[in-house]
């Protein structure tokens, strides 16, 4: 009995009983006390509205349906900010989600609360993780790595929790895509890989940028490599150019958020002085990162290392360059999941991963008001049980109050944990330190806890204000 017990704790051939009751605890309280709810919100109504466009037989009208009612405060204030942004893939899998809801409302006159809809859309959030899961499951076995503690790393990537669970966004919708497509790259399958990430792009912008690097890597004919590109880009291209030309409600819309929103400036903002107009950091960055792809010719050796190398150094040229928000920060745990079991010093990896994490999470709710802070508390159930909502100051001004760090902090100590796991990844593969086959972890289950525990550094406070600031 007393070895059993020790075991418990002391084994990391896999993961035990005891480290999924962990995880699951901490899942359920992200899932259950939080939510950003603006954005799961309006985007559930406009799946809804997308199924009542293709029912009424105006699918290419839903731009100006949408836009028109977000004007005539159909969604609460009258602005244009509400109408329908996101590409109609999008809006299509909330369209499919909101079916029962639909059939609900229009034939049993049933309108969920605020917090079942809200909780409803969320669990869509939790089936994309769980696919996620299952095909990254499917690719490290199908590249040589242990299928348990990759499934386990990345479903307890802090980055997931607080990305997915807690502010409950859907960029993982991309990510689902992606790793389906790195299925068919293991497998040099390149056109059916293009035309999943196809789907990925149409979901967010975020696959384009290491879909590129990829093809470069597989690919060094430059014919071949336009053709992909076109696969690739066909599905944003071709629902963008239909929308553009059927939808006019499309064009202002997107119009609009530009100039709202202003993504592009994002891009190109982060310039230094230089001849002419200067040079931008991000294209410059990735530029190389593409080169570099370009001209390694990867061997049967490292080839699956490259796969998944290429696309982290990619994304760290992207945070570091571009305004990003919180909820952006899940792309990362696919490839933290795989890298960490390429590498043989795990712990080192951990640690960077912690430093990153810190950095990432916390900037967002000290620094984030009213969108990914303590606020969140109020779109959970603590509301509907104890019967009032918070209204005290955000973990912000406490936070700025007792260390007086700024947030440009926060965000300088996520890249260097960003910046130092690129280099221990190439540093390995450069020193031959890389493995896909290993019998032990290397690690105690303290440092494999301390990355989910991560989360309560969020949780604890929030909830302890909740009742003290009510």
């Amino acid at each position: 009995m007393i070895k059993k017990c020790n075991a418990l704790f002391t084994d990391v051939t896999r993961p035990r009983w005891i480290d999924w009751v962990f995880l699951g605890t901490i899942a359920v309280i992200c899932f259950s006390f939080f939510s950003f709810r603006f954005d799961m919100w309006i985007t559930m109504e406009h799946g809804k509205d997308l199924l009542e466009a293709i029912l009424q037989g105006k699918p290419l009208e839903f731009y100006t349906l949408t836009m028109d009612k977000a004007l005539a405060g159909g969604y609460g204030n009258a602005t244009i900010k509400y109408a329908a942004i996101y590409n109609i893939v999008v809006y299509l899998i909330f369209a499919v989600w909101a079916i029962p809801l639909y059939f609900l409302s229009s034939v049993f006159q049933i309108e969920p609360s605020m917090l079942v809809f809200i909780k409803y859309g969320k669990l869509l959030v939790v089936l994309c993780i769980l696919i996620t899961a299952r095909l990254l499951a499917k690719l490290a076995r199908k590249i040589g790595l242990d299928t348990k503690w990759t499934v386990f790393f990345f479903l307890s990537s802090p980055l997931l929790l607080w990305s997915a669970l807690t502010i409950n966004q859907y960029d993982i919708f991309s990510s689902v895509f992606t790793v389906w497509a790195l299925l068919f790259y293991v497998d040099k399958k390149y056109y059916r890989f293009s035309l999943i990430m196809a789907m990925a792009i149409c979901c967010k912008m975020f696959p384009f940028l290491i879909f590129v690097p990829l093809i470069l890597l597989a690919e060094k004919r430059i014919g071949r490599i336009i053709t992909h590109l076109l696969v690739g880009g066909s599905g944003y291209l071709v629902t963008t150019l239909l929308y553009t030309w059927r939808d006019p409600g499309y064009r202002l819309t997107q119009n609009a958020m530009e100039e709202i929103y202003g993504f592009s400036r994002r891009v190109f903002a982060n310039a230094i002085p230089a001849a002419h107009a200067g040079i931008i950091l991000f294209l410059v960055g990735g530029g190389v990162i593409c080169l570099f792809s370009y001209y390694i010719t990867p061997t049967a050796k490292n080839r699956v290392q490259y796969m998944i190398y290429f696309p982290l150094a990619m994304y760290s040229v992207f945070f570091a360059f571009v305004s990003w928000h919180s909820q952006w920060l899940v792309i990362l745990a696919p490839f933290l999941a795989l890298a960490v079991m390429t590498i043989q010093n795990k712990k080192t990896f951990f640690f960077a991963e912690i430093v990153l994490s810190v950095g990432g999470i916390f900037w967002g709710c000290f620094f984030v008001r009213n969108i990914n802070d303590n606020y969140m508390v109020n779109n959970g159930i603590l509301p509907e049980l104890f019967g009032f909502l918070y209204q005290g100051p955000n973990l912000g001004a406490y936070f700025r109050a007792l260390t007086g760090i700024p947030g440009v902090a926060l965000t300088s100590i996520f890249f260097t944990g960003m910046a130092f796991l690129v280099w221990l990844t190439f540093y390995s593969l450069y020193k031959k330190q890389t493995v896909l086959r290993q019998d032990q972890l290397g690690v105690t289950r303290s440092v494999i806890w301390a990355r989910p525990a991560l989360l309560f550094g969020y949780i604890l406070p929030t909830i302890i204000l909740f009742f003290l600031k009510r």
